[in-house]
């Protein structure tokens, strides 16, 4: 039976865990104040105020389940309740190293935030000894601030290791009764937080789906959106090797059965034998192309060839999580990038049907070309695999000035020409220079950008400037070369820059001044691309409505190679009529006509829905159509990928 004396004893027992559990739950209060994300809506003084309903006035848990307090509370108390079960001595150093491990995780995801708008992902987290390389960008994120995070592990860790090495500490028993009661205790807060909640009005739904990081984090909180995320991540390890389902196969083959063949059969095979060179611009964005600053041209030599070339207005980058390598897994294989990791990182070794390889089949020399670290994305595996003759990384560029990640582009582009394979070929080139967070030594910055407040729009605009020079002299050398007018050459940008926010300054100077949602959406998710032929063929400015995935079937279609075939999601740019959607990372897409934006879970018509005309909201219903194929082509392309379906149909 137990005492008082017994009963105080195993409160105070349970201090230090008890700290612990405060500590963490102040930590994602702070994370989701300084992202303005849930418990944001209520504030410090709300957050209080439900916690006081419920416990004095019998609120519903819902009060308490709008500001995750259960949910939060109980995936940290069932993942740290077996600590309980040690003694004490062990307990506080087992506490200590999860403060310090949570709150380091908490920080990555705020981090990750502040530049993509999102959080970590578990296949993120496998990629650890890329940080070193990314550490510009990082410390270009962090804020003062920020120290709030970490100021009680500088406080704790010196009174743990004095109380470790100066107290003596009683026997503790009851351990198993302590930690059998918490996690019930734990469970109950999800059960009740979540799982009766959520499973009951759809929510299985958006954590099986896991269709946007936001969404999940908003119904199951940051603790539980990463169990979450890590049980998709084996999940799909688990199906790559097992492969996918009976059904799921039914549903490619008829997928791909019912695909209307979209080709422009005019413009099929044109450049019949013409070598291909594409050139990857990291982070360059639409809105700079045409714009002035300061009565100075942002992108001159840009403005010029689009005269001189097929560009295409409505072109958007689609990249998720694997950003620059998201890019170019769309471009070349013609698939959707996963919703959570790279294909880089998850799945190199599987099989695509990409253009070096399918070039290479028809008899093209192949080469890559990118001056950085061979291992990083895992290109050193994945071009290989993919088809690529050559493989040219940071070790086989001759030593120049380095802007940011490496060699600048200017070097890196003129020697590219020089170790482009024998006629004819296909080489892929992947620039570096306008790397967040767009630094550039002074002696570069040639534009007048003082009338801008904004730092890093500043610094974003003179990268970009300077980036311009740097393919004006490529394309010069490719002249002198005589390749200019024996290839097909190709400029279109990686993904956003992550430098836009609506309704400031970036924001308001890339829509011109406009305020319109829409208009901002828009600007946000463009990248230009120019598609400059031989005696500028084609040349003119072009409406359709396309994305990265679409290039590959528009290139090989150009080269005389049919992809009827194939298992392309993507279509040829050059064919107008009755396009398939334009579907981006988080399930947003449109068709040039609508515009849809999901809601807070996976019901379509949570969502909302824009005519991109008028600019104004509709209804919901005029998104049906597009959402329905987006959808469809969504989930295809994740099994062809997660299932090696390439590799092993055969």
């Amino acid at each position: 039976m137990l005492s008082f004396k017994n009963i105080s004893l195993l409160l105070l027992g349970l201090v230090e865990w008890g700290i612990f559990l405060v500590l963490i739950m102040y930590k994602l209060f702070l994370f989701a104040t300084l992202t303005e994300t849930v418990f944001y809506s209520e504030g410090a003084f709300g957050f209080i105020k439900n916690i006081f309903l419920f416990l004095f006035y019998g609120q519903t848990f819902n009060y308490l389940r709008h500001d995750l307090v259960l949910v939060s509370f109980g995936f940290l108390t069932l993942s740290t309740f077996w600590i309980l079960l040690f003694k004490r001595r062990i307990r506080i150093i087992l506490l200590t190293i999860a403060n310090g491990l949570l709150t380091l995780l908490i920080y990555a995801d705020l981090i990750h935030y502040r530049y993509f708008g999102d959080f970590t992902s578990f296949a993120e987290l496998t990629q650890l000894n890329q940080v070193r390389d990314v550490s510009d960008s990082i410390i270009s994120l962090m804020e003062w601030k920020d120290l709030l995070f970490w100021i009680d592990l500088l406080i704790i860790l010196p009174i743990v290791i004095f109380v470790l090495k100066k107290v003596t500490f009683p026997n503790a028993d009851r351990k198993i009764f302590s930690a059998l009661i918490f996690l019930f205790i734990g469970w109950f807060s999800l059960a009740q937080g979540m799982f009766q909640f959520y499973f009951d009005h759809g929510g299985k739904g958006i954590v099986d789906k896991m269709i946007s990081d936001v969404t999940v984090y908003n119904h199951v909180g940051l603790l539980g959106y990463h169990y979450f995320d890590a049980r998709r991540f084996f999940k799909d390890l688990y199906v790559s090797k097992k492969g996918i389902s009976s059904k799921q196969k039914e549903q490619i083959i008829e997928f791909f059965r019912d695909k209307e063949p979209k080709i422009n059969k005019e413009t099929f095979g044109l450049m019949n034998g013409k070598n291909l060179i594409v050139v990857q611009v990291e982070a360059l964005q639409d809105f700079v192309i045409g714009r002035k600053v300061s009565g100075i041209e942002i992108t001159p030599f840009l403005n010029r060839l689009k005269e001189e070339s097929m560009y295409f207005q409505n072109f958007f980058h689609q990249a998720g999580q694997g950003r620059t390598s998201d890019a170019d897994f769309l471009a070349n294989a013609s698939l959707y990038p996963l919703s959570s990791g790279s294909v880089f990182v998850r799945f190199p070794s599987h099989s695509f049907q990409t253009m070096a390889k399918v070039l290479r089949e028809n008899g093209y020399h192949t080469s890559v070309h990118h001056a950085f670290e061979a291992g990083f994305w895992n290109r050193n595996i994945v071009y290989p695999q993919w088809g690529y003759g050559d493989f040219y990384s940071k070790e086989d560029f001759q030593e120049g000035e380095n802007i940011g990640w490496g060699l600048e582009d200017k070097e890196f582009l003129i020697q590219s020409v020089e170790q482009i394979p024998e006629a004819p070929f296909y080489s892929f080139l992947i620039t570096l220079t306008s790397h967040h967070p767009y630094t550039m030594p002074e002696k570069h910055h040639k534009l007048n950008v003082n009338g801008i407040n904004d730092a890093l729009l500043r610094d974003y605009l003179q990268s970009i400037h300077y980036v311009d020079r740097a393919l004006e002299e490529f394309v010069s050398v490719l002249k002198r070369k005589g390749l200019w007018d024996n290839s097909i050459v190709v400029f279109y940008g990686d993904h956003d820059a992550g430098i836009l926010n609506e309704g400031e300054e970036s924001g308001l100077f890339a829509t011109e001044g406009s305020q319109n949602h829409i208009d901002f959406l828009l600007e946000k998710n463009k990248v230009p691309l120019f598609i400059h032929l031989p005696g500028n063929a084609l040349a003119g400015t072009y409406d359709t409505y396309g994305g990265q995935v679409d290039l590959a079937p528009t290139l090989l279609h150009l080269l005389g190679v049919s992809t009827e075939e194939f298992y392309y999601i993507g279509e040829d740019l050059l064919f107008s009529e009755n396009r398939h959607p334009v579907v981006f990372a988080g399930q947003e897409m449109t068709d040039g006509h609508v515009w849809y934006t999901p809601g807070d879970d996976s019901d379509f018509y949570k969502g909302k829905c824009y005519d991109i005309q008028s600019k104004q909201q509709v209804s919901v219903e005029a998104c049906y159509t597009v959402y329905k194929q987006g959808v469809a082509e969504t989930e295809i392309s994740q099994n062809i990928i997660i299932g090696n379906w390439i590799g092993n149909r055969k």
